[in-house]
């Protein structure tokens, strides 16, 4: 992982106008949030590689605010991965005018995999992301997001990709 914030961080601890590549871990390859409530803004997050959950951000826990950012191009590879792009797991996170987009899981969640949390996202780009189980976009297990004046995209020359939001 690149950005561990494991220690109880709040919305004053600030990670702001980041580029974070190339992180492969487990958990959170990019960003890892357990138990914490950081702001992140401005950042670029892309590139990142997970067996597990959360290969651009994964928050375990926690109430972070994360906005402005690109998240891109992150992949979760392991038969169990959830969260290419973001993973949220018992955390009640708020994402605001984001681009989440060419994220890819071989399991669930492209875009976004929920289990157990509350999200808000507000003003978000959503697209092309691509999971092969669930939805590529929004996977949501257990959860209650509230997902408003957001774009969510599969644009016909990625027909391959998978749908808007799954629920259960």
């Amino acid at each position: 992982w690149l950005v561990t914030l494991a220690h109880g961080e709040v919305g004053g601890s600030v990670l702001k106008g980041f580029t974070i590549v190339w992180g492969v871990w487990d958990f959170g390859a990019g960003i890892r949030c357990e138990d914490s409530s950081p702001t992140i803004i401005d950042c670029i997050i892309s590139n990142n590689q997970t067996s597990y959950d959360g290969a651009g951000i994964d928050c375990l826990g926690g109430s972070p605010l994360i906005a402005n950012c690109i998240i891109s191009d992150n992949v979760a590879f392991g038969k169990a991965a959830a969260g290419a792009g973001l993973n949220f797991q018992e955390a009640s996170a708020t994402v605001i005018d984001c681009t989440i987009r060419n994220n890819s899981s071989v399991n669930v969640g492209g875009g976004v995999a929920c289990y157990e949390a509350s999200p808000t996202f507000i003003n978000c780009l959503v697209a092309n992301n691509s999971a092969v189980k669930g939805s590529g976009q929004f996977d949501l297990i257990d959860s209650s997001p509230s997902i408003t004046n957001c774009t969510i995209v599969v644009d016909k020359n990625n027909a391959n990709k998978d749908g808007g939001i799954w629920a259960s």
